[in-house]
């Protein structure tokens, strides 16, 4: 199998189960709509994950080709996904948080004190280590 995992070198194994995979996900969620009253959409669910089922079990060679593309779209939404929460959680978690410490004054590395510091050094009365803790780690 190649590094990236989608490529010629697909087992029927493999293709086999991502056409199963993919179609129980698609029967759920026919399922679902089905308890919500859209027919619809129960409709091309379960007719995608019927077709799906008989791809998987009986056409190797079409489930290999879908099991490509599966893979294909699935690297696309990682790289989508990844930089989307990724962002989020930078600009809606950090950044905010360092504006809100920021704007309430907090100071943890107490670089606010004054530049004629001989040491930043923070001198600990007591801590929760023993000097032989720090020795044996295991």
């Amino acid at each position: 199998m190649t590094k990236s995992g989608h490529g010629s070198d697909v087992t029927n194994a493999q293709a086999r189960q991502t056409a199963l995979v993919v179609a129980a996900v698609l029967f759920f969620i026919a399922a679902w709509n089905f308890y919500r009253g859209r027919t619809t959409v129960v409709a091309v669910a379960g007719g995608i994950g019927v077709a799906l089922i008989v791809t998987g079990l009986l056409l190797p060679a079409l489930a290999r080709r879908f099991h490509v593309f599966w893979m294909k779209v699935a690297a696309v939404l990682g790289y989508v996904n990844s930089r989307v929460l990724l962002t989020l959680m930078y600009y809606g978690v950090f950044a905010l948080y360092g504006l809100v410490s920021r704007l309430a004054g907090r100071d943890p590395l107490q670089r606010r004190r004054g530049a004629k510091r001989e040491s930043y050094w923070t001198e600990r009365k007591r801590t929760r280590q023993s000097k032989e803790q720090f020795e044996r780690l295991f």
